[in-house]
């Protein structure tokens, strides 16, 4: 049966937060010599800094906190990291594409010249095909409804490992278009469905502009939803459908739901 969402689930998800706070600060330590100096930034002790390499590379200063994630943002930022977890020489950034070795095949994914993307993109990439976040789902030959599709990486992931087909969920129209593209230079639309529907209850959610602004100047709807606007507030309205209306139609699907981090699977 379909496990449901518990309280304790959802308290289970403040100590990964903070495991995470945990790691960042030991990469900042294992990047930087200077890494005491670093943290005191950080915590807004200190207006200033020179980031100084382990690795010998030239010395980065830093004059606010926003120059500070920009650099994070960067190619060269996200290349550091890549060095710092071993991927680096798996990866390459060639022609608005990053393109990534994974199981004697090389994937692509579509990116702009914002460093925020490339750095999400970098991200989703180490999550879900260099740790292998869920590599305990056993999908080979079978269908999966992958529910928070994002860019379409988890999706590739799951065709990547034998699923026969996935059904991708993205309701966010500017991930929706970037999946549609990610899917389409991995030459894997006969094995990935892309909606642009929602999965939390029957009828229209409503995806504020605020959450999604991003939409708005770009200007993209896709089939299944419409803009409103009502005073100075615009939002998007789009089709969902509950998790349990998902499951009746694909009974012996493996599902992937974003919004709890777990992984679920219909017991035959």
């Amino acid at each position: 049966m379909l496990k449901n969402i518990s309280v304790l689930d959802t308290l289970t998800l403040y100590p990964r937060y903070l495991r995470k706070r945990a790691l960042d600060l030991l990469v900042i330590k294992r990047i930087f010599k200077n890494w005491p100096i670093v943290l005191l930034f950080r915590f807004g002790f200190l207006r200033h800094i020179a980031l100084e390499f382990r690795n010998g590379t030239t010395t980065v200063r830093i004059r606010s906190q926003e120059e500070y994630k920009k650099f994070w943002d960067s190619k060269e930022g996200q290349y550091t990291l890549a060095r710092y977890y071993g991927y680096d020489n798996r990866i390459l950034i060639q022609s608005k594409i990053v393109k990534l070795k994974f199981d004697d095949k090389i994937i692509k994914f579509s990116y702009t010249d914002d460093d925020e993307q490339l750095r999400n993109i970098f991200g989703t990439i180490k999550e879900n095909f260099i740790d292998e976040q869920f590599k305990n789902l056993d999908v080979k030959g079978k269908d999966v409804v992958d529910i928070g599709a994002n860019i379409g990486d988890s999706a590739i992931y799951f065709a990547l490992k034998g699923a026969k087909h996935v059904y991708a969920f993205e309701p966010y129209h500017y991930s929706y278009e970037i999946a549609k593209r990610n899917i389409k230079l991995n030459n894997l639309e006969d094995r990935i469905t892309l909606l642009s529907k929602g999965c939390g209850k029957t009828g229209l959610i409503t995806i504020s502009t605020s959450a999604n602004a991003i939409v708005v100047k770009k200007g993209f709807l896709c089939p299944g939803s419409y803009a409103m606007s009502q005073g100075n507030l615009r939002y998007i309205l789009v089709s969902a459908k509950t998790v349990q209306e998902v499951v009746k139609e694909l009974p012996k699907a493996a599902i992937k739901d974003e919004l709890s981090f777990e992984m679920y699977e219909e017991a035959e």
